[in-house]
């Protein structure tokens, strides 16, 4: 594959994004990553009939750097410029969006295959497997940010991958992912669904999403006649530090149990009100931010460091750390200094 250069823009006199989207042609080696260079900073879209997945990661890497830059004064992935990479139609029927490592180059990138693997040789039926429910994964704002916030965690605190810290790892990817969505849409906290991924799980069927902040493990709940799928499915999250799942699947419950910390975010930033970005936000990247967050953080360490974010925020006080602690004590996690 095309090498990737890194350019800092730390003295450029206009923050601005500087996008390079690859495109895998559909190979899955790793060792193809990053693929072949389809569109550039500047360069018009790409006018290729039926796969518009080159120009939907251009765009939305536009919105999530506009986010970050506009609402946390961030500039880029690692906060200095360096560019935003998108790697496309990763593998036949791929029904995920990843932060992987392109071996060729050492360096993470988000990574986006495209699912839906509809057979075009049956009326465009549905395949039995997993991709035939996941897809549309590059044109999903909330899941181009997910996938970029893993960057920005591992820059702050290289949380490792399993366990707790996993879970907070995918949490962190979820909050900010859906306040970019709710950013982009103008949304406050009380118009906002609160849903990452309405639009990448069978989108006919109205009201299911990869996860709910309101209500994890309610997202979504089929049988096996439901759209030829293989098999009852259910959104297995955890909402309740109670619940928290302990056995070995989903490296020890990564996306299971990260609904724990995704409800306390949802209900603190109801508690205070109007835009998530502006107050809860603000106290989450502080916190993230404050270098202080070990590899090995466990969910109460995370609702400490953000209980001290908001106490050390002049803005904020005592008042609102208040209300984080009520927010982590309603999920069940109660904190002790």
């Amino acid at each position: 594959g095309d090498s990737i250069k890194i350019e800092s823009q730390v003295n450029a006199q206009y923050i601005r994004p500087n996008r390079v989207i690859y495109d895998m042609q559909f190979a899955s080696r790793e060792e193809d990553l990053p693929g072949v260079l389809a569109r550039s900073e500047g360069n018009p879209p790409l006018n290729i009939q039926g796969d518009p997945s080159v120009n939907l990661c251009y765009d939305n890497l536009r919105i999530a750097f506009n986010f970050l830059h506009e609402v946390f004064g961030r500039n880029s992935i690692d906060g200095r410029g360096g560019p935003l990479i998108g790697i496309v139609n990763f593998g036949f029927f791929f029904p995920n969006a990843t932060w992987s490592i392109s071996r060729a180059n050492m360096q993470h990138v988000p990574v986006f295959g495209n699912g839906w693997d509809n057979d075009p040789w049956n009326q465009g039926a549905p395949l039995n497997t997993w991709a035939g429910m996941f897809g549309g994964f590059v044109g999903s704002l909330e899941v181009v940010v997910h996938e970029m916030m893993h960057g920005i965690t591992q820059t702050h605190a290289q949380l490792q991958a399993t366990e707790e810290p996993g879970a907070l790892d995918e949490h962190l990817s979820d909050v900010f992912g859906i306040m970019a969505e709710q950013w982009q849409k103008k949304q406050t906290v009380e118009e906002a669904d609160w849903l990452i991924g309405e639009d990448c799980l069978i989108p006919e069927r109205k009201g299911f999403a990869l996860r709910s902040f309101v209500n994890p493990g309610t997202a979504y709940e089929f049988d096996s006649d439901n759209l030829n799928f293989r098999g009852f499915a259910k959104d297995p999250q955890r909402a309740q530090w109670s619940e928290k799942y302990t056995a070995s699947e989903d490296r020890y419950g990564v996306h299971i149990n990260s609904g724990i910390p995704n409800k306390a975010f949802c209900l603190l930033a109801k508690k205070l009100g109007g835009y998530s970005w502006e107050k809860a936000g603000q106290i989450w990247y502080s916190a993230l931010t404050s270098n202080e967050v070990r590899k090995d953080c466990t969910f109460r360490r995370w609702a400490m460091h953000t209980v001290d974010a908001a106490r050390k925020d002049p803005g904020f006080g005592n008042p609102v750390a208040d209300k984080v602690l009520e927010a982590w004590m309603e999920v069940g996690l109660k904190l002790r200094w």
